[in-house]
């Protein structure tokens, strides 16, 4: 029921010219935590519009790329460095370990890493961490973000 009021609130913001359309983004409802995301995507250029191709270039974008702390904590000692995007005073407050790169100084330190080691990057709620992972996606990191950020984790 809520998918397909969802998806008539669409149909009638296009026939009205009113909102923003979901165009180029993919809305996901976690039906579990009661949480909706939106994940931005683009055509391919190499794709042609009239051809009947499955969308393969979108399959790898759209892999969940969040995890929980507790499946964190599962993967193996050195194998992602831990980034807290939230500001100096925040993880001084109170962490979860890793380095603190707040948001402001994201885009100078993705440019300047020069190694390949997967980056899980985490905040305060998960919205900053989302717009960190989106960011070093797009610069061709492998990465994740920790779902809940702080207010989940657990010690």
């Amino acid at each position: 029921g809520l998918i397909g009021q969802l998806q008539a609130i669409e149909v009638i913001k296009y026939l009205t010219g009113t909102g923003e359309l979901l165009n180029g983004r993919l809305l996901v409802y976690d039906m579990r935590d009661a949480e909706m995301r939106s994940i931005k995507y683009s055509r391919r250029p190499d794709v042609q519009i009239s051809e009947l191709t499955p969308i393969e270039g979108y399959a790898a974008q759209c892999i969940d790329r969040e995890i929980t702390w507790q499946e964190l904590s599962q993967w193996p000692q050195g194998s992602f460095d831990l980034i807290d995007v939230r500001e100096v005073d925040e993880h001084e407050r109170m962490n979860a370990g890793g380095i603190n790169i707040p948001m402001g100084e994201l885009d100078k330190y993705l440019q300047d890493r020069t190694d390949s080691v997967r980056i899980v990057f985490y905040c305060q709620s998960g919205m900053r961490s989302a717009q960190a992972l989106e960011e070093a996606q797009a610069m061709g990191f492998d990465t994740f973000h920790v779902r809940g950020g702080m207010n989940s984790f657990e010690e």
